[in-house]
């Protein structure tokens, strides 16, 4: 378990570092966010043990079902993420993005077919998406009508049902998962948008609960001029996702037009945020493809000898889960499986005429225009002052303090660097968090989740799991916080509810 320590000592010297991440939020272990210093490992790496093929893995664990009335299976599901003290989102290899939170009322909805019966019990059923979502007012946590819908990519704020709609703002009509989601820490701040790309598809089982799909992101990062306000808020609101543009946007592309809130970040300083009140398009810093297959099982992901090598020094000889290719597209990568042909962590001219090319040398690469480089942060195993990672943490440190009780993305030494932030002192700390792979060869990292068998009214809450490679943005200071390219973890609950 991570140790997490409420402290009235200060560490002198503490230095604070630059955390952005790409598809995450705030780092929250107790609600905690903390920027802290990435040291340069200086211990011999451990020898590797060789191993089988890499490989991802899905184990669904059995749910016990919960009767139901006989009736007719279901045509419709509706899944809604929800925020709060259960989830865990872990991003890049630092652990600076660790124990992250995400924005609540992340709702997309699919087409059920094809159950082995017609009848309850339906057993196993396929799903494709995602659909206009339907009237949710039923649901607890949101009392309103298509919160996640399509919008256009050139405005967000702009509804729509084709790319006609589109053509005033630009772009086309797309589907996209939650809110703007905010994070902010180390004097770095972001904001994520993350859009469906292609279609949804997967099963589940309408007894148990248990599901699996794939699910295709573009996560849209954006950096921020304020510390404490990543993204634009949607202020004045008082019915998140009812319908009603009853809020005002308080800056980016649609400042001063007005909103309905669609989530809430659990860090009170990152407030309310809305699809309406997209960010300023020029502070767009990547569009990153994000694999987000999942399940109510457990995801694992093994490191082999297939894994690409890291390249930080000091970590040359292990090896890392996640890397880019070394062609045009950049794409991350696990293995050079997924390069079509290139490598994994392999170079490529960055700039030049012949930018995008494979190369070895500067002189391939039209330089000074262009150089030889491999995007990102050169990759490493974990932060962790000793280079190893044992239960989840770095016991031999660093030692990571941030503002409390609310400020917690903001990192200090002294009561003094949270002055800004009323009523917050110094006062929380942690070791760092990290996977505990170490680079070793047959290693793995799991996600789990949990099946949520439906009851009587059709309604399970459950836990969808999944593990994904995130790529480098164009910020050195967030891919060195980070950890980018790296390794990303969701285990997210989730609220399903099935209509005839």
């Amino acid at each position: 378990m991570r140790k997490v320590f409420a402290t009235t000592f200060r560490i002198a010297g503490l230095l604070l570092v630059a955390l952005a991440i790409a598809h995450c939020g705030d780092n929250d272990n107790n609600d905690n966010e903390g920027p802290g210093v990435t040291p340069t490992p200086t211990q011999t790496a451990p020898a590797q043990t060789p191993t089988a093929e890499p490989s991802v893995s899905t184990t669904v664990p059995t749910a016990t079902p919960t009767p139901v009335e006989n009736g007719a299976c279901p045509s419709v599901v509706e899944v809604l993420g929800n925020a709060g003290a259960a989830e865990v989102l872990d991003t890049g290899w630092t652990g600076l993005a660790h124990d992250s939170t995400v924005v609540d009322r992340g709702k997309l909805t699919f087409s059920v077919t094809g159950c082995q019966g017609t009848t309850k019990p339906c057993g196993v059923c396929n799903i494709s998406g995602p659909i206009a979502n339907v009237n949710a007012a039923d649901y607890t946590a949101e009392t309103g009508t298509d919160i996640n819908s399509r919008r256009c990519t050139g405005n967000t704020g702009t509804i729509c049902t084709s790319n006609a709609d589109c053509a005033s703002v630009g772009g086309t009509c797309q589907f996209y998962f939650g809110s703007l989601l905010p994070l902010s820490a180390g004097g770095v701040s972001t904001c994520v948008i993350n859009q469906i790309t292609g279609a949804v598809s997967g099963t589940v089982n309408i007894e148990t609960g248990a599901s699996a799909s794939t699910v295709k992101l573009i996560s849209s990062v954006f950096s921020a001029p304020l510390t404490a306000q990543p993204c634009p808020k949607c202020a004045g609101d008082t019915t998140p996702n009812d319908g009603k543009r009853g809020g005002t946007c308080d800056s980016g592309t649609n400042a001063g037009q007005s909103c309905d809130v669609n989530g809430s970040s659990p860090n009170v300083h990152f407030g309310e945020t809305s699809l309406d009140c997209p960010p300023l398009s020029g502070g767009l810093l990547a569009a990153l493809p994000i694999d987000l297959a999942n399940s109510t099982g457990t995801e694992t992901k093994t490191l082999s000898d297939s894994s690409p090598n890291c390249r930080a020094p000091g970590f040359t000889s292990l090896k890392c889960f996640c890397d880019t290719c070394n062609n045009a597209e950049a794409q991350s990568c696990a293995t050079n499986a997924d390069c079509g042909g290139g490598i994994c962590g392999g170079k490529r001219c960055q700039g030049g005429s012949n930018n995008g090319n494979a190369c070895t040398t500067n002189a391939e690469c039209d330089f000074p225009n262009g150089a030889c480089t491999v995007p990102g942060q050169a990759t490493a195993t974990n932060a962790c002052d000793d280079s190893t990672c044992v239960g989840g943490e770095c016991s031999a440190g660093p030692f990571d303090q941030f503002c409390g009780p609310t400020a917690t993305f903001q990192g200090c030494a002294t009561d003094a660097d949270c002055s800004q932030f009323a009523g917050n002192t110094c006062s929380i700390g942690e070791f760092r968090p990290c996977f505990t792979d170490n680079g070793a060869s047959g290693a793995s990292i799991t996600a789990t989740g949990q099946p949520g068998p439906f009851d009587a009214s059709g309604v399970g809450n459950g836990k969808l799991a999944a593990l994904f490679c995130i790529g480098p943005v164009a910020s050195s200071a967030v891919n060195s916080a980070a950890g980018l390219p790296g390794l990303g973890r969701l285990e997210l609950p989730a609220r399903a509810k099935l209509d005839p």
